[in-house]
């Protein structure tokens, strides 16, 4: 109950596979066919003892964020202005008249009497 039957070699590329290739512990001992409990035995031996940070550089970030800010918030004015002063998403309200009303604008319109917000103004009232 002593000796071990894997070399260094083997343990490492066990090892890596699990923190440098992002494998579960639990598949790698399974594909391997050594149990999860060595596993993590040799995680703790041969291991980084901290894992790495990946190194940010803060002002890089702060100046894409803030191009993204002014690109999105363009999109957005440019979205919120389309219609003037209403949102672009806004609908018109516009007057709901029957069949019979439309054809009695569309008869006005062509004999040149008035506008249409006019006539159907005028046809709602009545």
């Amino acid at each position: 109950m002593g000796t071990s039957t894997y070399s260094d070699e083997f343990k490492r590329d066990s090892v890596h596979q699990v923190t440098v290739r992002g494998y579960p512990v639990r598949e790698v001992s399974r594909r391997l066919g050594v149990s999860t409990h060595s596993l993590y035995k040799w995680m703790k031996l041969f291991g980084d003892p901290v894992p790495k940070k990946p190194s940010v550089d803060h002002e890089a970030e702060n100046r894409r964020l803030k191009r993204e800010l002014a690109r999105v918030t363009e999109e957005r004015d440019i979205l919120k202005n389309r219609h003037g002063s209403q949102p672009a998403c806004a609908q018109y309200k516009q007057p709901v008249l029957p069949s019979v009303a439309w054809r009695a604008v569309a008869d006005r319109l062509l004999e040149g009497q008035t506008p249409l917000k006019n006539v159907a103004h005028g046809l709602m009232r009545t």
